[in-house]
C-alpha cells in the first residue's frame, strides 16, 4: 500500500507541476523578455511547443486518467483512497468509480491548497536580500493581491481559509457518504476550525526542507546561486527566536538541528497529542476533533 500512495502522490506532483506552469506561463520570463539581437526580433516559422490551455487540458486529463488507474488498483489490491486533512481521514471506496473520481479531484485540490499555503509562508518570509527577489515574485504570481494583504491578517488566512473550505465540503460530503449523517452546521463549523487550526502545521514541511537545505550548505559548498542566499537568508529568519541561546560549539552551530527537532516535535505534538502515562495524554487537535459532536 505505501508504494501505492507513493504513486498517488507522485502525481499529484506531476498535477501540481502542470498547474504551476498554467499560472506562471503568462509571466514566463524568457518569452516577455525584450529581443537582445536582431535575430531574435524575428518570428518562428514554428509553432511554440506549448500554449497556456494546454496545461489545463493535461492536467484534467492527468486527473481523469488516474481514476481508472486507481480503480484497477483497488480492485486487484483491496487499496482505499484516504484524504487526510490533518485531525480527520475521510475514506474514498476503490471499488467505486464515481468514489475515486471524487478523490482524484479532491486530493489534488487539497495539495494545491497546501502549496497555496507554503507560498503564503514564503511571502511572510522576506529576507530582503536582492536574491529573494524571483522567488519572492514566484509566491506573488501564485497569492496575488493576497501578497500585499497586512501580515497579521495574511497569518490569520490560514485558519480562516481552511476553515470556510472545510465547512463548505463538508456539505455535499456528509450528503454523499463520506462523513457522518448527522449534520449540524454549528458543529461542522467547530470541526472546520479545529482543521483551520491544523493547517498551520502543514509549515513544517516547508520549513524542515529550508532547515535541512540551510544545514547541508554550510558544511558544503553549492556554488554562489541566488538560491542559496536566498534559501541561507530564509533560514536565518526562521532562526531568529533561538539567538539568544548558545547552541553553537566550535565552528558547529546546532540551532538549525534543534529548530529542526522543535519545529517537528511542537507539530507532531499539537496534532496528536502526547501520551505523558499510561493513564494521561496530552491532548492535541485530534483529540479536540474527537471530542467535538457530530
Amino acid at each position: 500500500m505505501v508504494l501505492i500512495n507513493l504513486i498517488h502522490f507522485i502525481l499529484d506532483l506531476a498535477g501540481l507541476a502542470i498547474w504551476v506552469n498554467w499560472r506562471t506561463y503568462p509571466q514566463n520570463a524568457h518569452r516577455l523578455a525584450p529581443p537582445a539581437t536582431l535575430v531574435g526580433t524575428l518570428r518562428r516559422a514554428d509553432p511554440p511547443l506549448a500554449r497556456r490551455w494546454h496545461y489545463l487540458a493535461g492536467l484534467g486529463i492527468l486527473l481523469f486518467a488516474r481514476v481508472f488507474l486507481y480503480r484497477f488498483i483497488a480492485s486487484a489490491l483491496n487499496w482505499t483512497g484516504i484524504l487526510n486533512t490533518g485531525v480527520v481521514s475521510v475514506a474514498f471506496r476503490g471499488d467505486d468509480v464515481s468514489h475515486m473520481f471524487l478523490y482524484s479531484f479532491v486530493s489534488f485540490a487539497s495539495i494545491l491548497w497546501v502549496f497555496h499555503l507554503c507560498m503564503l509562508l514564503l511571502s511572510l518570509l522576506n529576507p530582503g536580500v536582492p536574491e529573494a527577489l524571483p522567488f519572492q515574485h514566484f509566491a506573488r504570481q501564485h497569492l496575488g493581491m493576497v501578497d500585499r494583504w497586512p501580515t497579521t491578517l495574511k497569518l490569520f488566512l490560514p485558519l480562516a481559509g481552511t476553515t470556510l473550505l472545510w465547512w463548505l465540503a463538508a456539505w455535499p460530503l456528509t450528503e454523499w457518504g463520506y462523513l457522518p449523517a448527522r449534520f449540524n452546521p454549528v458543529h461542522r463549523l467547530e470541526q472546520a476550525m479545529v482543521i483551520g487550526l491544523a493547517s498551520y502545521f502543514v509549515w513544517k514541511y516547508l520549513i524542515s526542507v529550508v532547515l535541512v537545505l540551510h544545514i547541508a550548505n554550510s558544511y558544503v559548498y553549492f556554488g554562489n546561486h541566488g538560491f542559496w542566499h536566498y534559501l541561507n537568508g530564509v533560514a536565518r529568519l526562521l532562526l531568529r527566536p533561538l539567538a539568544g541561546i548558545p547552541l553553537r560549539a566550535g565552528r558547529v552551530d546546532f540551532a538549525p538541528v534543534v529548530a529542526l527537532v522543535l519545529v517537528l516535535f511542537v507539530s507532531n505534538v499539537a496534532v496528536d497529542g502526547l501520551p505523558v502515562s499510561k493513564h494521561y495524554k496530552i491532548p492535541g487537535l485530534v483529540d479536540l476533533y474527537a471530542l467535538l459532536p457530530l
